[in-house]
C-alpha cells in the first residue's frame, strides 16, 4: 500500500462550528507543525493558536465554570 497523504476527520469540527477561515487556519497549523524546520519555540506558538481556535469554538458552549 502506498499512503498519498494523511486523513483528517472533519466532522467533529465541523460539529463545533469551524468555519471556512478556521478549517484554513487549522490546515496551515498542521503545515507548519510538520516542517522539518520547526522548533519548540515554534511549536509553543502553534499550540497557543490551537489553544485561541478551542477558545473560539468550545467543545460545549454552555458550559461554563459555573455551571460544572
Amino acid at each position: 500500500m502506498i499512503s498519498s497523504g494523511v486523513r483528517i476527520g472533519t466532522p467533529a469540527l465541523a460539529t463545533r462550528g469551524f468555519d471556512l477561515d478556521a478549517f484554513t487556519e487549522v490546515a496551515d497549523i498542521i503545515a507548519d507543525a510538520l516542517r522539518p524546520d520547526t522548533d519548540e519555540a515554534q511549536l509553543d506558538g502553534l499550540r497557543a493558536r490551537v489553544d485561541t481556535l478551542a477558545a473560539r469554538f468550545p467543545l460545549y458552549p454552555d458550559l461554563t465554570e459555573r455551571t460544572r
